[in-house]
């Protein structure tokens, strides 16, 4: 599959499911879970997070990113958890408690679209 098709599949599914999360989204109390790969500090809010810098938190997510998603299977598999979620038990009811169930969590896809969207702006495929 070309890049391009790709990130556009990541594009749909994502934008799929924020529009589930937008209304929980602003109902999140500040315990819920921000850290990515629980690396301390990391997160977009994060002062240590220097994303695009080769140094920070929002680094050496990035480096953990790009090994866990690194080969066309490891992507596929992506897709495929982005497009067909585990179902949700009854008893969740926040959003906390759905992202502690979502794997991965959305914290971690919210980087895996930064990092394609940087990518596409560096390579010029946007």
């Amino acid at each position: 599959m070309p890049a391009s098709s790709t990130l556009q599949l990541i594009l749909l599914l994502l934008s799929a499911i924020s529009q589930n999360l937008v209304v929980s989204a602003f109902s999140m109390s500040s315990n819920s879970r921000k850290e990515i790969y629980n690396i301390p500090g990391s997160g977009w809010k994060g002062k240590d997070w220097n994303w695009g810098y080769g140094n920070g938190t929002g680094h050496d997510c990035a480096m953990i990113c790009r090994r866990r998603w690194g080969t066309k299977k490891d992507r596929q598999a992506l897709i495929n958890a982005l497009s067909s979620p585990k179902p949700v038990a009854a008893t969740e009811s926040t959003i906390e408690d759905l992202d502690d169930m979502r794997d991965p969590p959305f914290e971690e896809v919210k980087l895996v679209l930064g990092l394609a969207w940087q990518n596409g702006r560096c390579n010029g495929s946007d």
